[in-house]
């Protein structure tokens, strides 16, 4: 089993992001535009989102995701782990995403 590691490892590197949009992109491409590879494989390139912060009452108050706890948009346009958003119509929503 001392290679299990290694080959995970091996693995997740093959993995090629991808946009929010679905569009795949290269790992460096994603860091030299401001963005960060994230997930538990590193499946998604998260981009920083423009009104972070701002206060928001419903998902499309947001580039990326409400935050029902802070009632505001989160910093980043892909939110991984486990918290509750607010969705279309102001519902508090709870999901876990990897």
């Amino acid at each position: 089993m001392k290679w299990a590691l290694p080959v995970v490892l091996l693995l997740a590197s093959c993995v090629t992001p991808m946009t929010r949009d679905g569009q795949p992109i290269s790992r460096l491409e994603c860091v030299a535009k401001g963005g960060s590879v994230s997930g538990m494989r590193g499946q998604a390139c998260v981009m920083p989102a423009p009104d972070a912060g701002k206060a928001c009452t419903r998902a499309s108050d947001c580039s990326g995701v409400c935050m029902a706890e802070t009632r505001t948009c989160s910093a980043k346009d892909g939110v991984f782990g486990c918290y509750s958003f607010l969705d279309a119509t102001g519902k508090v929503v709870g999901l876990c995403r990897d």
